[in-house]
């Protein structure tokens, strides 16, 4: 599961401190009015809140005179308010691109035959890293055939879940739970406030995702036995009370498209809280399940 670093939190909170002084009326949404009040107005508190980021393009950009030019590198969606997933976002391309040009000093500090040591070093591990979540997919494939193959050999009636799809769906299972999203596998409550939310909407893939979250470890998963000692988690779809952040498990008729747009809207403005959807190739075929949701 990803997990930022203490760095990025800390630029996090410090950006969205600074947000919240930009923001004079507290209703979310900063405009150029208020950003240019606040420059000029608060010069000592916007400084000291600017500097602590460690940002030296942000010094520039929040001067009063360049207020506009600001707020419309900021605003994304053109609609002239700047609401706290826009400003996070811009702070983050502001941090990438220090990032990158301090690497490019550095390498260039290099001798020709260092730079393409380092180089090299970098791809390597980029590359030992998509290995490993390819070798967590097989892993987690392993595990639903083991389990299948134990549980046909003791109810030969069972039809067994979705191998198939399943089967297909393990890199993206392993790359999303254990790459893409934020979530800490300890966690047994959630918030609308948590980092990234999920909902399922081919419950095919519910056997898949089960060994996803037994491999996670997570501390909400149930027992794999009933009360009766028969297997109950491969006949059932994950749900908030197997893993917090897991919203919504369904079937594939456009529910789960449906629930990821509500649980966005909800989320929306409210700094980096996502809703990842994972749906069923008919899905996306079926105009009218994006037609239903508003979305393009």
């Amino acid at each position: 599961m990803m997990e930022k670093s203490s760095d990025d939190d800390s630029i996090c909170c410090q950006a969205q401190r600074l947000f919240e002084a930009c923001d004079l009326n507290s209703d979310g949404i900063l405009t150029r009015r208020e950003l240019s009040k606040f420059l000029m107005m608060n010069t000592s508190t916007s400084d000291a809140l600017i500097s602590t980021l460690q940002i030296p393009k942000l010094v520039q950009l929040f001067k009063p005179k360049q207020a506009q030019e600001t707020l419309v590198a900021m605003d994304r969606d053109g609609d002239s308010a700047i609401d706290l997933d826009e400003f996070l976002d811009f702070i983050d391309q502001l941090v990438d691109d220090k990032k990158l040009y301090a690497k490019e000093e550095k390498l260039k500090q290099l001798s020709t035959e260092k730079r393409r040591a380092s180089l090299a070093k970098s791809k390597v591990e980029q590359s030992a890293y998509c290995a490993r979540l390819g070798f967590l997919g097989s892993r987690l494939r392993l595990a639903l055939l083991s389990e299948t193959l134990e549980h046909l050999s003791t109810d030969s009636q069972s039809t067994g879940p979705h191998l198939s799809a399943c089967f297909a769906a393990a890199e993206i299972v392993a790359v999303l739970l254990f790459h893409v999203m934020r979530w800490n596998p300890m966690s047994t409550t959630f918030h609308v406030n948590d980092p990234d939310a999920f909902v399922l909407s081919d419950g095919r893939l519910g056997s898949m995702w089960w060994q996803g979250l037994r491999e996670a470890q997570t501390k909400t998963m149930p027992s794999s036995k009933s009360s009766s000692g028969e297997e109950v988690l491969r006949e059932t779809m994950p749900t908030y009370r197997s893993a917090p952040f897991f919203r919504v498990a369904c079937g594939r008729t456009g529910t789960g498209l449906a629930a990821a747009a509500g649980i966005s809207w909800t989320r929306k403005g409210r700094g980096r809280r996502r809703c990842i959807c994972l749906l069923d190739s008919m899905e996306m075929r079926r105009g009218i399940f994006w037609e239903s949701c508003g979305l393009p």
